[in-house]
């Protein structure tokens, strides 16, 4: 038996090893997705889909070379993004949207940087109102409040590092750029993004995640917009960010375990 603690750590190290290389697929400056939304004739092949939680009066729809949202009666509408499979902990996110209508002085546009499932649940939020708040961050944006009142495009980058929410960016045709910086880094984990609406409704242009930091963002590549594959419409349940590369990765993991046990029942036979 004294050889089975060098069977158990050759399949620890094959696990280890092959879970980093997969990691290590992703290079600064990849980008994980885009969407230009007026590349798009047909809703389906935005792999883009409303959340269960979604209320009954939730519409999306292709419009005019946007990505048309609406929300009423207070209910939330949720948006959730297609899951390309790729995943890294420091990314940049940009989007771009405006204000198309506003029910409430509280309405607002959310960004959805985590969540789990189809409804969807466990989600971290960047909430923008439409009066120039932001949750969570002190002061009032009037670029914001103007850009919302009078339906003019707002981009948003936010820029995420190991996991932690560092800073996000609002940008505004002809105005400088704002940047926020939390109080406290938050916490980001792995997961579905999307975007939730509230009292309001909204128009998204475009939409994309680069890996790395802003000036990978600025000097990505131009890539095709993302095209759902054909099973797009599966709940995301059935295929969680992360469960699928472990799950990947254990079979190189087996396959030297079953070796390292086979040369190990030889050296049995022979002794």
């Amino acid at each position: 038996m004294r050889h089975l603690p060098a069977f158990i750590l050759a399949a620890i190290l094959a696990a280890y090893c092959a879970l980093s290389v997969c990691a290590a697929d992703i290079r600064p400056g990849e980008v994980l997705y885009t969407a230009d939304f007026s590349a798009y004739t047909s809703l389906r092949d935005t792999g883009v889909r409303l959340g269960t939680l979604s209320g009954p009066k939730a519409q999306m729809r292709l419009e005019n070379g946007e990505l048309t949202v609406t929300s009423s009666d207070g209910e939330k509408t949720y948006l959730l993004l297609p899951d390309t499979g790729l995943w890294t902990d420091s990314y940049v996110m940009e989007f771009i949207f405006r204000f198309t209508a506003i029910d409430s002085a509280n309405g607002y546009c959310g960004l959805i940087l985590s969540s789990r499932g189809d409804a969807p649940f466990g989600r971290t939020e960047l909430i923008f109102r439409v009066d120039g708040t932001v949750d969570g961050y002190e002061g009032h944006c009037e670029e914001m409040k103007a850009a919302a009142g009078n339906g003019e495009p707002i981009t948003v980058r936010v820029h995420v590092t190991y996991g932690f929410l560092v800073d996000f960016q609002l940008i505004f045709d002809g105005k400088p750029v704002r940047t926020f910086t939390p109080d406290a880094l938050s916490r980001v984990s792995s997961g579905g993004r999307g975007f939730v609406l509230r009292n309001a409704s909204a128009a998204f242009q475009s939409a994309r995640v680069v890996s790395g930091a802003y000036t990978e963002l600025e000097n990505a590549p131009a890539a095709p917009s993302y095209i759902a594959p054909p099973e797009w419409q599966l709940p995301a349940e059935s295929s969680p960010p992360t469960g699928d590369a472990v799950l990947l990765w254990t079979v190189p993991a087996f396959v030297c375990a079953a070796l390292a046990a086979r040369m190990h029942r030889r050296r049995v036979r022979k002794v």
